[in-house]
């Protein structure tokens, strides 16, 4: 009898442990996505599931995309273009770069527990998101002509995809600018001070819509090499980080759009202390090669 009650015990342990091994896997908040352009887009973990994430699991955390709509033949081996793309691990936000225009993809982010399976059991096989698909802008559209309200045109169904795709508007695209797309243009237009938040698309809208529509953003990260403090004489202040010049604010009268992050001095400039020092980037690039955190709330600089 107590030979039976031994073997028992041994049988629903092992059993509980396949049990634990086998549990599904946890579906977290879906990635944000932002900045969404004809070759990239910005995908970030939400604040929610941000704050339920340990150090280590954020540093084995990636993105997963790939082209909705592809259609693939099963063949061994895989095609390179049927293959999900993966980005590096530790980035909770990162830019999805070479991207093709006018195609939908779906992202999610997981967690790599490659090596956490090898040394004991996988009790929920790692942490994956639920899914979120976007669709990239297509690459030979433009404005040409003044939008307002009660115009329709194919010219309309951009605006309301660049809106949709910049946060501001979440209806599906009509081709028709009612109420709603009204208000969206209006909400675009205050993020950019030169451009008066009255819901016309007139030549200013239109030109940060095509520089939009054209923009080149990049991630990178570098040693603080110089700061400018020209924009004190009515110029342009900058941060120069590994040869890379980033324009963060322009005359006395101009504000910075995006943000910079860490260690500031008390009027919102990097102090010549922080000389040195590593940083994190996401800017618009120039023509000129230089970068900017004009044209976008969420371009920024953060001092490590």
């Amino acid at each position: 009898m107590k030979k039976i009650l031994i073997l028992s015990l041994i049988v629903i342990s092992v059993f509980t442990t396949f049990a634990d091994a086998s549990h599904p896997t946890r579906l977290w908040a879906s990635p944000n996505i932002s900045q969404v352009t004809n070759s990239s887009a910005f995908v970030s973990v939400p604040a929610e599931a941000l704050k339920d994430l340990s150090q280590e699991q954020k540093s084995s955390l990636y993105f997963e995309y790939f082209e909705t709509q592809q259609v693939c033949i099963m063949i061994y081996p895989t095609p390179e273009n049927c293959l999900p793309k993966k980005t590096q691990k530790g980035q909770t936000s990162v830019l999805l770069p070479n991207l093709k225009s006018n195609t939908s993809y779906t992202v999610s982010y997981k967690i790599d527990n490659t090596i956490a399976c090898i040394t004991e059991p996988c009790h929920e096989n790692g942490l994956q998101s639920e899914t979120k698909e976007f669709k990239t802008l297509g690459s030979a559209d433009s404005f040409s002509r003044n939008l307002y309200y009660r115009s329709r045109g194919a010219d309309v169904v951009l605006l309301q995809d660049i809106l949709r795709s910049q946060g501001y508007l979440s209806s599906n695209s009509t081709g028709y600018f009612g109420i709603a797309t009204f208000k969206a243009v209006k909400s675009f237009q205050k993020n950019y001070m030169h451009i008066p938040p009255t819901g016309y698309v007139g030549p200013k809208t239109r030109l940060s819509l095509n520089n939009l529509i054209n923009v080149q953003t990049e991630n990178f990260e570098g040693t603080i090499q110089s700061v400018s403090t020209a924009c004190f004489a009515d110029g342009e202040c900058s941060v120069t980080i590994d040869g890379k010049k980033v324009i963060t604010t322009i005359g006395w009268s101009q504000e910075t759009v995006g943000s910079i992050k860490g260690t500031v001095s008390s009027i919102g400039d990097i102090e010549t202390s922080k000389i040195g020092a590593r940083a994190k980037i996401y800017a618009r690039k120039l023509s000129d090669g230089s970068y900017t955190l004009y044209g976008n709330a969420n371009y920024y600089i953060e001092v490590l």
